[in-house]
């Protein structure tokens, strides 16, 4: 069995199988390889079944590398033990495979014999696995480099495509009316103040399939129209801003001082009108009361009894 004969630390930490193998994914010495497809652990004793396997289906014939190796420590507790106590001890050894790595290589011998060894091989490991030869090994290469051109270009495509409607949206389209020939530049938002302006720009934009055959006669009628309408309306100027001018410092002081004046007047105005009111209710009140006494007095006089008649003698 395969195990290194000096190691720098006797135990090792689990680590991790993460993404693909960047080395030793390429045949180098034969013409047949058996590829991982899976990441995993292979044993010392896993490796040493597919070699033999190997060798037996090809009968000492042609030639078969192995290019994992296994370095890394694999330790175990035994059985029905307490946790604790430190790291168990050393058990077996185990080479670290990612997806994309090449396990074995054959050559010498023929196609099929190669093929059915690598099969009979990865029936004794715990992955999936491929066949594959050197051709196959650079079609896919080709095939890989065409796939990342590609794409490369349909970036820049969709970038140049990206740049020309920012371009558009920037400037006018150009549209050509049917009967005058003539250019409307019409941009893709039309502010359109007046009337005659909308009738001209949905006439420019009709195609010409849809409109149909005309005379001369007709045609010059229509250019006399399109040219009626298309006169410029004309537009209402925004009347003018009124312009203050500016009062200097002095006036806007006096102003000032006369808003004063008048708040004082008003605080004041409340006081004087109320002694005032008082005033005029006291007067009406005196008044009333002297024409009651006349009246009581009439009263009097009215109601003296009249004289007994005289006796008729």
């Amino acid at each position: 069995m395969l195990m290194p004969k000096r190691v720098k630390r006797r135990k090792q930490f689990r680590g991790r199988m993460k993404g693909k193998a960047l080395r030793g994914n390429t045949i180098t010495y034969g013409d047949y390889g058996l590829v991982a497809m899976e990441p995993s652990w292979i044993t010392a004793n896993q490796i040493e079944a597919a070699r033999i396997v190997m060798t037996r289906t090809m009968k000492r014939g042609g030639k078969v590398w192995v290019k994992i190796f296994p370095d890394k420590p694999v330790t175990e507790k035994p059985a029905e033990t307490r946790m604790g106590s430190g790291k168990g001890s050393l058990e077996y050894w185990v080479a670290v495979v990612k997806p994309g790595r090449i396990m074995f290589e054959i050559a010498g011998t023929e196609e099929e014999i190669a093929r059915q060894a690598l099969k009979l091989a990865s029936h004794k490991l715990p992955i999936k696995c491929k066949i594959i030869s050197r051709e196959e090994e650079k079609a896919e290469a080709a095939a890989a480099l065409l796939k990342a051109e590609e794409a490369a270009k349909a970036k820049k495509v969709e970038e140049v495509k990206i740049g020309q409607e920012e371009d558009a949206v920037k400037k006018p389209t150009v549209k050509i009316t049917k009967a005058t020939n003539e250019t409307v530049t019409v941009p893709e938002t039309p502010q359109v103040k007046t009337k005659t302006q909308k009738t001209t720009i949905q006439e420019a934009v009709v195609p010409e399939e849809s409109k149909p055959e005309t005379s001369a006669a007709e045609a010059e009628k229509e250019t006399v129209a399109i040219s009626n309408t298309t006169e410029e309306a004309p537009i209402k100027k925004a009347p003018a801003k009124k312009t203050v001018a500016k009062k200097p410092a002095t006036a806007k002081k006096d102003e000032i001082a006369n808003e004063e004046i008048k708040e004082e007047t008003k605080a004041k105005a409340p006081k004087a009108s109320a002694a005032k009111a008082k005033a005029v209710k006291d007067d009406t009140a005196e008044g009333e009361s002297k024409p009651a006494a006349a009246k009581t007095t009439r009263k009097k006089k009215t109601e003296t009894p009249a004289p007994a008649d005289t006796p008729a003698e």
